[in-house]
């Protein structure tokens, strides 16, 4: 691949990483990135027409190009205001592709009460297509598409239900030691081959879960199956074999009062750091304050079990309601604050402690 098909400016001006080297699989198409922007738009590189069996290179860089020079004139609308746009010189490279995101939101086993994909099923249904990652990994793999230090960011749905996801892995894998992957998955299950993978590669690997509660009552209530037990084994598996393990709560009205829960099973875990963050389905504008109290408060007490708590989508949080967060993070931290909801009853007679590693 020639080095100058990859970018149309070599000097400084106004990109992303995602722009210039960014490959997201949606369910609609293929996008530069997966962040959330303006109306949950993307800027779209293929529309699919059919199901993709191999990647149309040629048209991807084609609107690569458009993308890069609208961005630069300020005529995107989509990028237009993006925190995650920069102005420096971005060098061209000779690997069209690093930083691979794959969203097959079609394949999953739990119901999340904050989904997009199932809150939006009545817009996305006209559009979505199925596809394979194995063929067009191997494509990118053997046409050196694929950067060796590519960063790959899998979610879903449900990735560790897919057939096809070792043999992803170990392509991946095989073709560079460099290559970073992150999986998002929900843990509900944890199959010999891909725990065969993670122990071979596990140097190369992170794992996200989105756990969102600590207790098995409002696991259910937020996911609509009874799954507790069994994923919070497998967060413990994954920890003697992959390089970071990674929590998240997703703030929601529903569990709001397992905060502390939660962190008790990040400390158990022996995690330094998880992250939070608001359900995306929502507006932005009207996030009720109770959930800016929840987010502060988690934050705050994930530092006294020596916790660092970050913000997992930054796009959301910055110009929406960072200064709302600010505030009330200023009134707990004075007193000022109303207490936090009290706990359910159940909430003292939680009986997870056996499935932690000792």
């Amino acid at each position: 691949m020639k080095a100058d098909t990859n970018s149309i400016y070599t000097e400084e001006r106004i990109s992303c990483p995602y722009i210039e080297g960014g490959l997201t699989f949606q369910n609609h198409g293929i996008t530069t990135c997966c962040a959330i922007h303006n109306g949950h738009n993307w800027p779209l590189l293929h529309l699919y027409q059919d199901d993709l069996t191999q990647l149309p290179v040629d048209e991807i860089l084609e609107n690569r190009r458009k993308i890069q020079k609208e961005v630069q004139d300020g005529t995107n609308p989509i990028c237009k205001g993006c925190k995650s746009l920069l102005k420096r010189e971005w060098e061209p490279s000779d690997y069209p592709f690093r930083l691979i995101s794959v969203q097959n939101d079609l394949r999953c086993n739990i119901r999340c009460e904050y989904c997009n994909f199932l809150v939006k099923w009545d817009d996305y249904k006209k559009n979505y297509r199925t596809y394979k990652m194995y063929p067009l990994i191997k494509e990118m793999v053997d046409k050196k598409l694929l950067a060796p230090d590519a960063q790959f960011f899998w979610a879903g749905g449900e990735p560790s239900i897919l057939d096809e996801f070792p043999k992803c892995l170990e392509t991946i894998f095989a073709y560079s030691d460099k290559i970073r992957l992150q999986i998002a998955t929900n843990a509900t299950v944890l199959p010999p081959e891909l725990q065969e993978v993670c122990r071979k590669y596990g140097k190369q690997i992170n794992v996200l879960c989105s756990l969102d509660c600590g207790t098995k009552e409002t696991y259910y209530a937020v996911k609509q199956k009874d799954y507790f037990d069994e994923v919070v084994k497998n967060l413990s598996i994954y920890t003697g074999l992959v390089d970071k393990v990674l929590l998240k709560m997703i703030i929601t009205k529903t569990n709001l009062h397992d905060i502390d829960a939660f962190l008790e099973i990040a400390n158990k875990l022996h995690l330094k750091q998880v992250f939070y963050d608001i359900d995306c389905t929502q507006d932005m504008e009207k996030v009720p304050e109770e959930m800016i109290e929840a987010m502060v408060r988690l934050s705050l007490k994930a530092l006294t079990f020596g916790i660092v708590a970050v913000p997992a989508s930054v796009w959301q949080f910055q110009g929406k309601i960072s200064d709302r967060i600010l505030s009330c993070k200023s009134k707990i931290v004075n007193g000022q604050s109303t207490p936090p909801p009290p706990p359910p009853v159940y909430w003292k007679e939680r009986q997870f402690q056996h499935l932690y590693k000792s």
